[in-house]
């Protein structure tokens, strides 16, 4: 249950995860995680004092659960408690044995909270330690090979050789942008009309094909791509005539 509240989190559904860890909690017998979990939720709806109060009888009843620590250092700044958090942090880190996500997770939060107090050199070593532990090895060979293998897909020319879905259907939008351009304004301003459903930043074309080279595609693999979204869109919209994606 607490996978399932933190997968409601990620998807943006903060109140039903609320309601689901308020569920699952037992009186008397806290569970740590799913109260953790729930500081995240209320700390990520803007909500940081209602979070603080959840998370300050923790300090003391679980001074030594990592995720605790993450919260405290998400929080310290909202109540003025960097170096102390800062402090916290660290002696969990050296009490217990954790996995690597796990730590890689608190030297984070170390290098932030170091950052904040302006102790750049340290910050800057807490940073590289969580970055060596998901340090993957590079393969200039096999990085060499994947840009030529690009090159040769979008050489001059390619989009005149791409086969071309005859799915000519008006009701996707596609906002693409940068982050922080403005997209998720352009969204809302579009679908404040009758017609139009914004559905957010959705993730189903890549779930209906794995990348593949385009020009190896054909009419009728596209089609089948290009139908699959749109009955997935009209799920979404409803009766809109035009779904954001």
């Amino acid at each position: 249950l607490k996978n399932f509240g933190s997968a409601l989190e990620i998807v943006g559904r903060f109140e039903d995860a609320l309601v689901l860890f308020d569920k699952v909690s037992h009186d008397g017998h806290p569970d740590v995680d799913i109260i953790a979990s729930k500081v995240s939720v209320l700390e990520r709806q803007g909500r940081g004092m209602d979070a603080w109060e959840v998370l300050e009888p923790l300090l003391a009843s679980a001074p030594d659960h990592a995720g605790v620590a993450t919260q405290f250092a998400n929080l310290a700044r909202r109540v003025d408690r960097q170096a102390e958090a800062r402090d916290h942090v660290a002696r969990v880190l050296e009490q217990n044995d954790h996995s690597d996500e796990t730590e890689q997770a608190l030297l984070f939060s170390l290098g932030n909270l170091e950052d904040a107090l302006g102790n750049f050199d340290a910050a800057f070593s807490a940073y590289a330690r969580a970055n060596a532990l998901a340090r993957q090895p590079y393969d200039a060979a096999k990085y060499l090979a994947e840009v030529e293998a690009t090159e040769a897909i979008f050489a001059p020319g390619w989009q005149e050789r791409l086969a071309m879905a005859s799915n000519r259907s008006q009701l996707p939008v596609f906002i693409v942008g940068m982050p922080r351009s403005g997209t998720t304004l352009c969204e809302q301003i579009l679908a404040c009309h009758q017609s139009v459903h914004g559905a957010g930043e959705l993730e189903h074309i890549p779930k209906i094909e794995k990348p593949v080279n385009p020009g190896e595609l054909t009419t009728a693999a596209f089609d089948q791509i290009a139908n699959k979204h749109f009955e997935f869109l009209q799920h979404q919209g409803g009766s809109a005539d035009r779904v954001i994606d």
